[in-house]
This record gives C-alpha cells, structure tokens and sequence, in this order.
C-alpha cells in the first residue's frame, strides 16, 4: 500500500513537473510570439532563461531552507548540549557563492546571445520588415509581411485554453492586455499602409483605418491622441485618391484638430500641413498647396529636428516642387542643391526616386523657361575635363531637357529594377518620361511610352483615376502630334466624361473660393480636349466643343449664383441669417489677417470653413433645391432658344494646338436656329491682339490710337470673318473671353446693323427670359463728400487728406467730381416722369458706404452709382497709389483681385479715422458679400469699372463680377478712366432711351451715337459697356 502510494506520489510528481514545464514553454512562447528564425532563437534563448530562473529559485530556496535549519540547531544548541553548533559563516559563504557562480555563468553563457537574439527579432519582426521594404519602395513585398503580421495580432485574440494557468494570468495581467494592443494597432495600421501604398485594396485599407481609429480609443492608447494620426491621414489621402473631396476633408478636419491637440507634436502638424496641402492640390489650389508643404519644411527647420535624416529628405524633395509651382525657381534650384547629398547616400530607398523625379521636373520647366540654376545638372567628370578644351555650346535650353530625360530614364530603370514591370511605380514613372519627350516634341517615344503606362495603369483605375485619365490625355496629344488620330473619339470622350463626372460629384460640396481653384485646375486638361477638337474638326467635335465651353465658362459664378439665389428666396429664415452671418464673419475675418496671430487665424478660417460646408450639406439635402449642372445646357438649346433672325456667338480661345500655352488662337462658334451643327470660325491669334492694344500715351491718346487711328484693323480681325455669318440678324448676342474682355466692342460696332447683347456666356440665352419692370425702385449715388468725417476728427488727422486735384473719375486723389450732382438730378428727373418709379438720391454724406450696405435683400432694382472707381493690375500699384492699405498689409490683397478693385463714397479722403465698415473705400470682395438679387441693372458711372483680372474660362475679376455674385441680373461698366463731362451726359441720354421703352443695350447704343455726334473721340464715348447677367 505504501509503495503504491509512494509510485502514486512520483508519478504525480513527474507529471507536475511537466505540466509545469510545458505551462513555462506556452508561456514563453505566448510572450514572444514567434515570427522567424531570430525571434525563435529569441524564444529557445528566453526558455532557457526562465528554466535557469527557476532552478535559480529553486536552489535559492535549499539554501535558504539549510541556512534557516543552520540558525534553528544554532540556538536550539544554547539550551541543550550535547547539540554540535554548525558553521553558519561556511554555509552563508557557501550559498552565496554558489549562487554567483550560476549568475554570472548565465551571464556569460547567455547574456550576450539573448540581447542578441531579442535585437535581431526586433528587426526581422514582420512590421520592422516591411517598414524597411516600404522604405526601399517594395510595397507588394511589404504587403505580405504586414498581413502576416496583422494575422498574428488577430490570432493572439483567440481565447486561449484554460489549462495554461500561467499563459491565462499573464494575459490577464493589464501589461499583457496593453502590449498586446499596441501590437494590434500597429499591425493594422502597417497592414493598412502597406495595401494602400501597393494599391492592391484601398476598400480593405479603408476598413482597417476605421479599426485602427477605433482601437485608438482604447486602453492606454487613447491618453495619446497622436496615435489617431496615422489612420485619419490614410482615410484622407484614401477618398482624394477616389476623388471624393467632400468626406477627404472631413479627415482633414479631423486630423487638423488632433494636430492641434498635439501641442508641441511637430509630426502631427507637419503630418497635417501635408495632407492639407494635398487636399488643396487636388481641389486646384495649388498655391496654398504649396505654402503649405515649405511651411511644413521650415517648421522642420526651426524646430532643430535632424537635418541628415530621410524624412527631412521628403520635406525638401516636396518643398522643391512647391517651389516650381511658384514659379521661384531659383530658390527650387538650391533646395536641389540642398537635397542632393543626402538623396546620393540613399540611392537603394524609394525617397531617391522622389529626389529624382523632382528634380526632372525641375529641368523641365527649366528648359521650357530658359532659364534655372545651372548648378543642377550632373555634369559627369569628363565632360567637366573636355568642356576645358572644347566648350560646350549647346543652348542651356537644351542642356535642361537633356538633363530632365536623363533623370526620368534614370528613375524608369530604377523603378522596373526595383519593383518590376508591372507596378503602378513603374508605370507612374513613364508618365513622367512621357511628358518630357512631348514638352521636347519627341511625339513617337512619348506615345510608345504613354501606351506602356496605359496598359498598366488601367489595371488599377478603379483605385488611381486621376493618373490614369492624366496620362490618357497625355497620351491622345501625343497620338495628335503624331498624326495618329484614328483612333481618338472613344478615348478622349472617356477622358471628358471623367473630367465631368469629377466636377458633378465634389462640385457641391466646394466653398465659393475653392470652386474658383478646382474649375482653374479643371480647366488645363478641358483646353487640351477642346484643342483636339478644334485641330480636327470632326463634326461631332465642334458640337461636342461648344458643349464643352458652356459647361465650363463661369461654372465658379453660375454655381455660386444658384446657391445664394436659394437661399434668398428660401422661406427659411434660419438658413438665411446663418449663410449672411457666415458671410459677415468671413468678411470680418479678412480685414483683421494682419492684426491677429497666424495660427489663431488658421484656426478661425478652418471654422469658418467648416460652418460653410454645413450650410452647403443642409442646402444640398433641401428638396426643394436644384444643385447646377454644367452639363445641363447643350449647345442645341441654345439653337431652340433662338428666334428666327437672331443669331449666337461665343467667341473662345484655346491653345492652337495642345501643350502649346503661349501660342492663344481665337475662334467663334457661331449657331442660328436653322443651323444643323455650329459654325466654327478662326478669328485671330492673341499676341496679334494685343500688340494692337498695346499704344503707347496716357489714357486718352491710347484710347483714341487703338478706337480711332487703328479701328479698320481691329474690326478686321474680331468682327470682319463672321459678317458673313450675320446677313439678315436683327440681334445678336455674343458673350467673349480672354483679352476681348479688354476690348470696347461698342467701338468698332456702334453703327452696325443689328442690336449687340453682350452675355458672360451663351448658355444665357436658353436660362434667362426678358425682365419686365412693372416700376423702378432706384438708387443713385453722387456728388459725394470725400472729405465727410462720420467722427469728430483732430487736425493731425486731417492732415492725411492729399490736397491733390484728380481730372477724371479716376485715381488715388478723391477730388469732387463737379458734374456727377447734375448727374444724378437729371436721372432722377427722367425716372420720376413715370411716377409708378420711386427714386432716392444718396448724395453728400449721404452716399456712403454704410448706405450702400444697406441696400442688401431691399427692393432697390436699378442702382446708379457716380463716383471715383479703381482697379489695380497689382500690389504694386496699389502701394504707389497708397489708396487703400498701408505698405506693410499690401500683401493680402495679392492673390485676390476683389480687393484690388472698388468704389470710393463718403468719407474715404479720411479713411484712416473712420470705422472699417464705413470708411468710404467698398471693395469689389465686399461687394460680392452683399445680397442684391432683386437689382435687374447696376450702372457704374466711374472709371475702370470693367476691368479686373482675367481668369480663364471664368472671365474678369472685379467689380462686375463682384456684382453678379451679389445677385445683379445685368450692369453697365466702364474699361477705362472715363471724363467727368461727358460721362454725365451720356448717362443721361441712357436712362432717357431707357425710359422711352427701349431694351438696354439698344439704349447704351443710341446714347453712345449722341455722345459721338458731340465728342468724336472714342476716348469720350466708347468706353462703357453693358453686360446682361
């Protein structure tokens, strides 16, 4: 019985042992989670250290259970004899050194190749290998050792047998629970960057950003709120990838917010700086896009983080081509310089590549300027030793483009070596050397190399729209140029549809000045398709064409238009007040850019932003509410909206052929209601124009040059090849564009047969029906007090009043202008003969600016305002001038010509004391703000009121577009600084004519023909023109 009990005991006690050494080995083994060879060298090494641990603790415990024994007999032996006292000094001694000898023999057994074994594990971990292989740009191999990674991370969360004690109260322990999360979170977040960096699934990539950022909430990840950084820069950079700009910037958002709870985290703000400047890219932003990536450089910079590492080598290499965008290409020039060493010490990482590209880039501006930092180019030694004896006399034209071929070929042979002919790098990378043979009329090799690209980019379209369509088109030109155009219409539909497709899905969502970026970025790739059409001349080409154009000229003001026509004529109150609240704190917030910190600034704007793009989303979801549609308008609309006898023309100007910018042909589309397809015209090129215009003088001598001396000519070139065109047209309507927005048309057609119209775009015509006034409720502005004080005034301010005289309605110096009383007395007389009218005058002090704001959503519908107008071509000249803004803010007004053109009332001789809202000196910008939509005409009897900055297929910028963003359906403008005298009068031949029943045009017409009979030169008459919506 006792030795079954004592085989019972050994056995029991074997099978403890084991169950205790494999609880030891699974636990072990759960620590460390193998992942290879080193990790399981790791993992053999730390067994062996948990089995010496605990023979370790087990010999320490004999020792101490003999010492303890030792002490017993020690004072047991106090008592009793006979009772032999042990050497407790010998036993100490004995033990202590036992146990040193196991320690420092582990130590020097195994110490070393443990730390050993755990460095290398670390490094060969899947997540460190596949960060190294992202690093060297091999993103498909990088995918697998993430997913493998993340498949461990999602394995580990299987609930483990309850036979492992060990394993079970490790887990349990809070430390398990934290370590095994942050490996979770990185596996995902690596997992996810891997797919979205080989575009194998951006779906995928997407669901494991969104498990990322719910991970980021939990444990101790959430007290760091950096860690939500990684997977809102993914889903951002994710939905721009897909083109869907409205949720992109909802993660923008998001990722600026955590930035700016990261105080002190240069990453995260540099990480948001990036993504913004992205955002801003895509949507056609390219300045601000810019800005953004030097700011993100020089915040690098300043906060002395490591000038030698691979992420500031990213921050110069996208500084670099933020420099080229803005066109300072001497500063791109030295970044290169700058980036150059340490681009060469990192020739096997994928960052190499990005070096290169730029700095391909680089070249091949530089040989389209002739211009750039010569330092740039690689000379080879030897050339270095033969250029001594034999210069080289190639242009530094040529030597650019060869340098930019060399580094695109450079990169293409890199990218095949590194990741193979059939990755989206690879075929990214002939993109570029595409495009470098065509800007170098290499028209064969760019077209064999754009096919390639296709071929495989078409493989991941779904995913990377833009570059395909991009280098589709790129492609069709090639194709163009190399007379192979066989083949085009299907193509090149496809690229227009995307084009479209693009503007109808993030449209909407665009704040009014984002719209203006987008439609200008838009527009590059519409006039390389329209250039097409023009050079080929398909019939369906031309009607395809003039489709084209009336889906894009004025998209920005139109689509802008119809979202401010809803909500003025919204029943809801609620919506109103909080869209002109927007508008009022935007407008408050603009005025004080200079007085107030830069970040606090950003900060507001974002704000202000954001409650923008809310009110776009609630108007959006209205149903009562029409969104616009560029494509709505066919140019067979038009032809059914036209009466018999009347005749459209949509003059436009494109590239003469495409990739050639600086050579603008002119071109009338001409349609009739009879017409089976429209009538293309060539009209004239625009340097032809121009130099034309360009006469030298003052004001009045070059008027009179251009409208007198050399009017046959001008006529020749605009209106001459389409008379033929117009036999029998008792109306036409032509809407213009580029630099004909310069020309006075009234000039050279005052005596033509037929009624002109002129239109911001034909569309127009099939959109708006004849206004009819019922009665007029009118405003007049004149004889204004410029030297009105709205607040008691000291002597040393009125001393900044100039005491210059100004001659015309012109200029810096806001002297009275003596005729305008008359003026608008006399209109006023002519308006009250119908005495259903309502006149008021706003004279004096009267006509101020607080005045004139006060006219916004009343039911005024002509105003008539006579006073001094401006516009400034730049900054500069408005710092000459020093009419509005004092040297050191000049520079706000650069980007924004709104700004830089307006109309000077009551007051403004003493701006500097009067309050900003009621300073004399209104805007074009703050114009735009106001809600005029009950205005059917505006006339501006002031100088330069036509004139602004001319942005492509959106027309000119100033003050007649500030007015039909306020709502004005039609307004009457000046081109040039228009005389006191006889501007008054023909004012008053206009509303007379106006008043005897005749439209506006024809009334503008026959009050010009009165002026004529009077003061011959066209300097005197021909300068207004009035423009129907």
């Amino acid at each position: 019985m006792v030795g079954r009990l004592i085989s019972v005991g050994v056995v029991s006690a074997i099978l403890l042992a084991v169950y205790l050494l494999v609880s030891v080995i699974h636990l072990v083994w759960t620590y460390v989670n193998p992942e290879g060879f080193w990790s399981f060298q790791y993992f053999v090494d730390l067994f062996r250290t948990a089995l010496f641990l605990i023979i370790l603790t087990l010999v320490t415990l004999g020792f101490l259970y003999i010492l303890a024994h030792s002490i017993y007999i020690t004072v047991l032996s106090l008592f009793k004899e006979g009772i032999e006292r042990p050497n407790i000094l010998s036993i100490v001694g004995f033990g202590v050194g036992y146990l040193l000898i196991m320690i420092v023999n582990w130590i020097w057994v195994m110490g070393f190749s443990l730390d050993l074994n755990k460095n290398m594990a670390d490094k060969y971990s899947y997540i460190q290998q596949s960060d190294k292989l992202i690093d060297e740009g091999k993103f498909a191999e990088a995918t697998d050792y993430a997913k493998n990674a993340y498949q461990k991370a999602q394995a580990n969360k299987i609930k483990r047998s309850r036979i492992f004690v060990l394993t079970n109260l490790y887990l349990d322990s809070e430390w398990a629970k934290e370590q095994a999360l942050s490996a979770e979170f990185a596996a995902t977040i690596n997992y996810a960057y891997c797919l979205q960096k080989s575009l194998q699934s951006l779906e995928l990539a997407e669901s494991l950003n969104n498990q990322a950022l719910k991970l980021s909430d939990l444990g101790a990840l959430k007290n760091d709120v950096s860690n939500k950084i990684p997977p809102t820069l993914s889903l951002a950079q994710i939905y721009l990838a897909r083109g869907q700009y409205a949720e992109a910037e909802e993660y923008f958002n998001s990722l600026l917010s955590i930035s700016n709870q990261s105080a002190g985290d240069v990453m995260s703000t540099i990480s948001a700086y990036m993504q913004f400047a992205i955002y801003n890219h895509k949507i056609g932003n390219s300045q601000k896009a810019a800005q953004l990536k030097i700011s993100a450089l020089e915040l690098w910079e300043n906060n002395e983080m490591s000038l030698k590492s691979t992420a500031y080598l990213l921050l110069l290499v996208n500084a670099i081509s933020s420099e080229i965008e803005l066109g300072h290409m001497d500063r791109a020039g030295e970044l290169i310089l700058k980036a150059n060493d340490l681009a060469d010490d990192r020739k096997n990482k994928a960052i190499y590549l990005d070096f290169l590209t730029a700095k391909g880039v680089y070249c091949l501006i530089a040989a389209n300027q002739e211009e750039g930092v010569e330092e740039v180019i690689d000379y080879s030694l030897f050339y270095k030793i033969v250029s001594w004896f034999s210069p080289d006399k190639r242009s530094l034209r040529d030597k650019f483009a060869e340098e930019s071929e060399s580094c695109f070929i450079k990169v293409v042979e890199e990218t095949e070596s590194r990741f193979g002919k059939e990755s989206p790098a690879y075929a990214k990378s002939l993109t570029w050397l595409g495009t470098a043979y065509t800007q170098h009329s290499k028209f064969e090799k760019a077209g064999q190399v754009y096919n390639t690209a296709l071929n495989l980019l078409h493989k991941t379209k779904a995913v990377d729209q833009e570059r395909y369509y991009t280098a589709l088109l790129y492609s069709l030109t090639s194709d163009f140029y190399s007379n192979n155009r066989k083949h085009l219409d299907k193509p090149i539909r496809e690229v227009e549809e995307h084009y479209f497709r693009k503007l109808s899905i993030n449209y909407l969502f665009l704040t009014e000045e984002e719209k203006e970026y987008y439609i200008a970025n838009a527009e590059s790739g519409i006039n390389m398709i329209n250039s097409i059409y023009i050079n080929v001349r398909h019939e369906d080409f031309i009607q395809r064409l003039y489709d084209n154009i009336l889906a894009t000229k004025n998209i920005a003001l139109f689509s802008n238009q119809n979202i401010r026509g809803f909500v003025s004529n919204s029943q809801n109150q609620k919506l109103y007040n909080a869209y002109h609240e927007l508008i009022k704190e935007k407008e408050i917030l603009d005025t004080s850019r200079q007085s107030i910190n830069p970040d606090l600034f950003a900060e507001r704007e974002t704000k202000l932003k954001l409650e923008e793009k809310d009110i776009l989303k609630q108007i959006s979801t209205n149903p009562s509410f029409v969104s616009f549609n560029p494509r709505e308008i066919k140019w067979t609309d038009i032809r059914a909206a036209l009466k018999d006898s009347e005749t459209s023309i949509e003059i436009i100007n494109v590239p003469s052929k495409p990739y050639s910018k600086d050579s603008i042909e002119y071109f009338a589309l001409i349609t009739k209601n009879t017409y089976t397809q429209p009538k293309l015209v060539p009209l004239f090129m625009e340097s032809d124009l121009l130099q034309l215009l360009n006469q030298p003088g003052n004001t009045q001598t070059r008027i009179n040059s251009i409208y007198q001396k050399h009017r046959e000519n001008l006529y020749n070139k605009i209106w001459s090849p389409l008379d033929q065109y117009l036999k029998g047209s008792s109306k036409v309507y032509v809407s213009v564009s580029g630099a004909l927005h310069k020309v006075s048309l009234p000039s050279i057609l005052l005596d033509y047969p037929a009624e002109i119209v002129y239109l911001s775009s034909t569309r127009q015509i099939a959109t708006i029906g004849e206004a009819k006034l019922d009665k007029r409720v009118a405003a007049l502005f004149g004889d204004v007090d410029y030297d009105h004080s709205f607040d008691p005034v000291d002597a040393s301010s009125k001393s900044l009043v100039s005491n210059a005289v100004a001659q015309g309605r012109d200029g810096s110096n806001f002297a009275t202008l003596a005729y305008t009383a008359d003026e608008i007395k006399s209109i006023g007389s002519i308006l009250k003969q119908n005495t259903s009218n309502r006149v008021d005058l706003y004279n004096k002090d009267g006509a101020s600016e607080e005045a004139l704001r006060k006219l916004s959503n009343s039911n005024v519908n002509l105003l008539h305002i006579a006073s001094h107008g401006f516009y400034f071509h730049n900054t500069t000249s408005m710092a000459v001038s020093n009419l509005i803004l004092p040297t050191d803010v000049i520079t706000q007004y650069e980007g924004n010509p709104l700004k830089r053109s307006g109309i000077v009332l009551a007051g403004a001789n003493l701006r500097s004391t009067q309050k900003p809202e009621n300073d004399g000196i209104i805007t074009a910008q703050e114009i735009s703000q106001l809600d005029l939509s009950n205005i059917d005409l505006v006339v501006l009897s002031a100088c330069e009121t036509g004139l602004g900055d001319i942005k492509g297929s959106e027309g000119v910028y100033g003050l007649q577009r500030a007015f039909k963003l306020a709502g004005a359906k039609s307004t009457l403008v000046s081109l040039w600084k228009v005389p006191d005298l006889q501007t008054s009068e023909l004012m008053t031949y206009f509303y007379q004519y106006l008043e005897a029943g005749i439209s506006k045009s024809e009334a503008l017409r026959k009050a010009q023909i009165q002026i004529k009979s009077q003061y011959d030169l066209p300097f005197y008459w021909a300068g207004f023109i009035l423009i129907e919506a």
